[in-house]
């Protein structure tokens, strides 16, 4: 077996895109097949396939990728690299093979590219939601008093693998006030509980979440559940292109605290993408910056149309309840939508889920 550093290090690929060209995507043969049908991009192979009786020398990634380079003009110029482990040594190979050209690092510019999404991007993200929400709905629909969290959350794993995805994350909300992914306890009649899901399919991650409730809340955990949505509400309305994200964040918070359990709450959020948390970040204001070799931006980055932000609000009481409300904006010129319809912020099996 591998593990994922000596797998990088011996099996690396490269994806190259320029302004003019087609994206190349630079891939070891033995797995190239992975890689087939993509017609809108260059695929080009490194070593030999598994079981080729060729027994000459095959290029090396770097060798490909230098060739690659050549091919389109690219020796003399700058050039930008996402620099991460072990990606470094690579980097120095690269620029002992390219002497005349600039290699920088474009680390958080390719995160900065990838928040605003094109539409075949919400598109994917779209079903890959549609797939996760179906799944938790199936799955949370066989708690019972006495049933295993642990259960349910593989229920969850099973149903995502219907829709050709795989499970990112299930967690629960215990009565200690803390969050657990892999927890095997069983459900009480009185529970009240956080539960946060996500998956990822074809590429791309969904996160969202709800409150399963195995009877009727009290009076005071509902309002508090009214609270956490309210304050969605109000982080949402304030996801306009050009508006800071911490403007959103200030929204959120303001709301939880005009509300019910306030001091037991918190409200956040993140870009959602080809990483489950993402460029932009909704959180307080900061000065802080981000910054590569090609790029310096303010953390508290100012919203484009076409990013999809995740905003959470949650509620622990410890001993008592917790409570979530979670889901995935669409960010618009003039305002956001929803990224797939909402499910109830309360769900009650046996029962109609219920929408504060």
């Amino acid at each position: 077996m591998l593990d994922p550093l000596s797998r990088a290090i011996q099996f690396p690929s490269y994806a190259v895109l320029t302004k003019s060209d087609r994206p190349a995507l630079i891939v070891v043969a033995s797995f190239g097949a992975t890689a087939a049908g993509l017609g809108a991009i260059d695929v080009q192979h490194f070593g030999r396939p598994v079981g080729s009786p060729d027994t000459k020398s095959a290029p090396s990634a770097i060798e490909v990728l230098v060739q690659v380079l050549k091919q389109r003009g690219l020796v003399d110029c700058r050039i930008g690299i996402e620099l991460r482990a072990p990606a470094s040594d690579r980097a120095a190979d690269l620029g002992a093979r390219l002497p005349l050209a600039r290699l920088d690092d474009c680390s958080v510019l390719l995160r900065y590219i990838r928040a605003v999404k094109t539409a075949d991007e919400i598109r994917l993200m779209r079903e890959c939601a549609e797939a996760s929400q179906q799944a938790a709905v199936t799955a949370l629909a066989l708690a019972r008093p006495g049933r295993d969290m642990l259960d349910i959350s593989t229920a969850y794993r099973v149903e995502v693998a219907r829709y050709d995805a795989e499970l990112d994350h299930f967690a629960w909300g215990v009565s200690d006030g803390g969050i657990a992914m892999q927890v095997s306890s069983a459900l009480k009649e009185t529970d009240l509980c956080y539960v946060d899901f996500g998956c990822r399919r074809r590429g791309y991650f969904s996160d969202a979440g709800l409150t399963l409730a195995m009877r009727e809340p009290r009076a005071d955990a509902l309002a508090a559940i009214d609270n956490l949505v309210r304050s969605l509400d109000a982080g949402s309305a304030a996801l306009q292109a050009g508006r800071p994200a911490s403007a959103c964040q200030v929204e959120m918070t303001r709301a939880l605290h005009t509300g019910s359990a306030s001091e037991h709450c918190s409200a956040s959020g993140h870009g959602l993408g080809v990483q489950v948390r993402d460029l932009p970040f909704v959180a307080p204001r900061t000065t802080e910056r981000l910054r590569d070799q090609c790029v310096d931006l303010p953390a508290d980055l100012p919203l484009e149309a076409g990013m999809v932000i995740n905003l959470e609000a949650s509620v622990f009481v410890a001993g008592e309840y917790s409570a979530n409300v979670e889901r995935s904006y669409v960010v618009r010129q003039h305002g956001a939508e929803l990224l797939v319809s909402a499910p109830p912020a309360v769900l009650m099996p046996g029962a109609q889920g219920r929408t504060p």
